[in-house]
């Protein structure tokens, strides 16, 4: 049954690994060093957790959850430091065999009710795709978002859903239409939303450098100083150590 996603109840939770060098936006490393790899990773999600800290002012909801999957056993790195997110999130760490099974025990943790997902790997989100969100949690219950690569940006629901992570080839090119067809299958209302880009390989990388450099944060984000800050740091990341990418 659709619920009233406005509602204060709601929940955002972002799914982030810690930035580990030599760990993290592996598929980078080669074109990137581990060491500015990592610093990418971090980079990109201040980004997200700036734009999430100001959806849930503007839209009013309760709280920001931020889901930090740990090192593996057995594997060494350094880390660059812990994340911390700011008083605004809740941190907490996930648990579970693969990537569905975290979304879903932090999802419990949330206490089960409403929430949108969004991971670390797009930092360039825009307001207008943002705003879209919860008018599509009024009209269904589950909201998705897919990436060029297959896999989704963004995964709404206004109630637990577990079947939605069941069954989902994580990593490859099927979770977008896996987790719709897990949707349809459960017998719940599906909207899906505009695309956007995710930042896997150095293609992407290079794509951002692009639309970063174009866009006119202060504008987009009415000269919100926490969320301009982070692409200035974003930014001149980018510059410093990705540009040998365009060639």
């Amino acid at each position: 049954m659709i619920q009233d996603a406005g509602n204060p109840q709601l929940t955002i939770i972002v799914m982030a690994k810690q930035a580990i060098v030599g760990q993290v936006k592996t598929r980078l490393i080669g074109a990137l060093t581990p060491v500015n790899a990592a610093l990418l990773h971090l980079a990109m999600l201040d980004c997200v957790l700036c734009l999430a800290h100001r959806y849930v002012v503007d839209q009013r909801i309760r709280s920001l959850l931020l889901a930090v999957a740990q090192d593996s056993e057995g594997h060494a790195g350094k880390k660059l430091g812990p994340i911390t997110p700011g008083p605004a999130w809740t941190l907490l760490d996930q648990v579970g065999s693969d990537l569905g099974q975290r979304m879903a025990n932090a999802w419990r943790y949330a206490g089960g009710g409403p929430v949108v997902f969004l991971g670390g790997d797009t930092p360039d989100l825009p307001g207008w795709l943002l705003a879209k969100i919860l008018p599509a949690l009024d009209v269904a219950d589950v909201a998705i978002g897919s990436t060029g690569d297959g896999g989704y940006w963004t995964l709404g629901a206004n109630q637990f859903q577990p079947e939605l992570f069941r069954g989902i080839d994580w990593g490859t090119d099927r979770v977008y239409q896996q987790t719709c067809e897990a949707a349809y299958g459960a017998g719940v209302s599906l909207v899906e939303l505009p695309s956007w880009h995710d930042v896997d390989v150095p293609t992407d990388v290079v794509a951002l450098q692009k639309r970063v450099r174009t866009n006119n944060w202060a504008v987009e984000y009415e000269n919100n100083d926490t969320i301009c800050e982070a692409y200035l740091r974003l930014t001149d990341h980018l510059e410093r150590v990705c540009g040998d990418l365009e060639s």
